[in-house]
């Protein structure tokens, strides 16, 4: 990417930016990712599958067998999406209850009626029926019962309806680099979370979307100061740019202590010396260590 076409996709981004201040228009994009099509329903039901894989993975590296583990918890999801999928599995796997926050609109009741019926169609017969009960299923519209309970147009930093001390496993995937006020998320999860409760995330904080797929660096939005990345990306929800040690530090400020910290995926050091100097000046104090990973595992229990 030379520098007319990084000029002209800064414009772009924040052209975009600016038309998704505009109410209608932020409803607009929401109605059309209730509503996807097949190639693009097939990826994000794959990213659901992964979502789950990495929470049971998570689980082992905290030392606990998700099957049983999961029997009779209160689980809460930030950031499910379109499809509540995680949630009908861990309570298919016995647990008591599934609640999901999500900082957009409610995408789950526009979800296709047909992915919910083929997510059941490949459960265990036993898991199968547990999802039944708490999944209704209209001619073209989605809803669900019982133990599931799902709050949109609530973003993580202002959940103060929740109850305190409720939840058993607080659990994200790539959602919290979304978070632009990390301090108020980890207070809200140590408000959330019960004592001996556990935080398990995902975090990418690598370059997304085009902008990545332009300049094919993954530090590439590190290079911008504060304020433009704002005007590029303030309304969509794009990445909060925090490296980990910003997430490990906000864990320790509420109370949470860090179980396990795993980088996956990292940068080699010879790359991030190559592109150190074109980062803004305020990326430039981190050390090569905090810019190398792409993303990370983070169990964190509240004590």
């Amino acid at each position: 990417m030379n520098s007319f076409e990084e000029l002209r996709l800064i414009a772009v981004e924040i052209a975009k930016n600016t038309l998704f201040a505009i109410p209608l228009l932020r409803v607009l994009r929401y109605r059309l990712l209730g509503s996807r099509s097949a190639t693009e329903a097939d990826s994000a039901s794959r990213g659901n599958a992964a979502a789950y894989v990495a929470l049971c993975e998570g689980l082992l590296m905290a030392g606990h067998e998700p099957r049983e583990w999961l029997v009779s918890r209160r689980v809460l999801e930030i950031g499910p999406g379109a499809w509540l999928d995680l949630g009908l599995r861990v309570l298919a796997l016995g647990a008591a209850e599934y609640w999901a926050i999500d900082r957009f609109a409610d995408l789950a009741k526009r979800a296709a009626v047909e992915h919910y019926q083929q997510f059941l169609a490949e459960m265990p017969i036993s898991q199968r029926e547990k999802c039944e009960e708490v999944l209704v299923l209209g001619d073209s519209s989605v809803s669900f019962r019982g133990p599931i309970r799902y709050w949109p147009n609530t973003p993580i930093e202002a959940c103060e309806s929740l109850p305190r001390d409720y939840f058993d496993l607080i659990y994200s995937h790539a959602v919290l680099e979304h978070a632009f006020n990390l301090d108020q998320t980890f207070a809200a999860m140590s408000r959330l979370l019960r004592v001996g409760g556990l935080a398990i995330h995902i975090v990418d904080v690598s370059t997304h979307g085009q902008l990545a797929q332009m300049s094919g660096d993954s530090l590439a939005m590190l290079r911008y100061p504060d304020w433009l990345w704002h005007l590029m990306s303030s309304n969509r929800g794009y990445p909060n740019r925090k490296r980990p040690s910003e997430y490990l530090a906000m864990a320790q400020k509420h109370g949470l202590s860090v179980l396990v910290y795993k980088p996956r995926g990292v940068l080699d050091k010879a790359f991030v010396a190559k592109v150190k100097p074109r980062l803004n000046e305020r990326f430039r104090q981190y050390s090569d260590e905090d810019l190398q990973p792409l993303s990370f595992v983070l169990i964190c229990q509240k004590g």
